[in-house]
């Protein structure tokens, strides 16, 4: 669950499951601070190899994505919006 909120002259944003929080100067600004910070994270925790225990551990369903094309997607992790996100 994402959250983002207002504080002063500066909007926060925080991605509870992961415990990623970021802010920026727009609401449009922190809602893709905080998708790029979840994805550097989880690209990091897969590099070190443990992906799957860090998801459980965090209570994060992890889903098997198919590409069609030919070209190499740039990171591993995509983020999904969850139902009434």
């Amino acid at each position: 669950m994402r959250n983002f909120e207002e504080q002063g002259d500066l909007w926060v944003g925080t991605c509870f499951e992961l415990g990623t929080s970021t802010f920026a100067d727009t609401l449009e600004g922190v809602r893709e601070e905080v998708a790029d910070a979840v994805l550097l994270q989880l690209n990091e925790v897969e590099r070190l190899g443990f992906m799957t225990e860090y998801l459980r551990e965090h209570g994060v369903a992890q889903m098997s994505m198919n590409f069609t094309d030919t070209a190499e997607p740039a990171d591993q992790w995509g983020l999904l919006a969850a139902a009434g996100a």
